[in-house]
């Protein structure tokens, strides 16, 4: 990490999160959420990938029409992203990323540079392998990542989950 980032990221480790997107609301990141061990649904179309995450009912599409990354006009907390397979593995470009997510609940800051690439390969019935690299000349040295297990669960159903921590803003505020 950079001096900045480095920074920052052990602030918000001390502070053992505090001051997350989520206490507001507000989403999850990318990476974040692929390391959140919440429930997810992958929905397959011809021209797009949704990912139906059930953590605040936020979602993410994936465009597979062949577009390159577009150039974001408005920066968003999830980004923009395309994907595009090779052989078995689905491979997602994300780029146009906000300044205000977070990389991780380490506190890892993601910038408007931030380049996500996820490398999603389906081992078996129950088992997909995720491998994230994260680029972003802003916040980090050199491009980082890791690969993580994701496990399969048939027959569930995503439940509601609803942020309503809005609800506090009065006792947090002292009014």
């Amino acid at each position: 990490m950079l001096p900045w980032a480095a920074a920052l990221s052990k602030e918000r480790t001390e502070q053992l999160a505090k001051g997350h997107p989520s206490e507001r609301c507000l989403t999850h990141g990318v990476t974040d959420f692929d390391t959140l061990g919440i429930g997810w649904k992958i929905i397959q179309a011809p021209a797009v990938i949704a990912i139906l995450y059930e953590a605040y009912n936020h979602y993410r599409q994936i465009l597979m029409d062949g577009r390159p990354l577009p150039t974001p006009s408005q920066p968003a907390y999830m980004g923009y992203s395309v994907g595009r397979w090779e052989g078995d593995t689905l491979v997602v470009d994300t780029t146009g990323f906000n300044d205000q997510g977070w990389i991780d609940n380490k506190g890892r800051p993601q910038t408007e540079s931030t380049h996500v690439i996820e490398r999603f390969y389906r081992r078996d019935f129950g088992h997909m392998d995720l491998q994230l690299t994260v680029e972003d000349p802003a916040a980090y040295t050199k491009p980082w990542g890791g690969s993580l297990v994701l496990n399969y669960i048939p027959d569930t159903e995503l439940i509601e989950y609803i942020c309503e921590n809005e609800k506090d803003l009065p006792h947090m505020v002292g009014k």
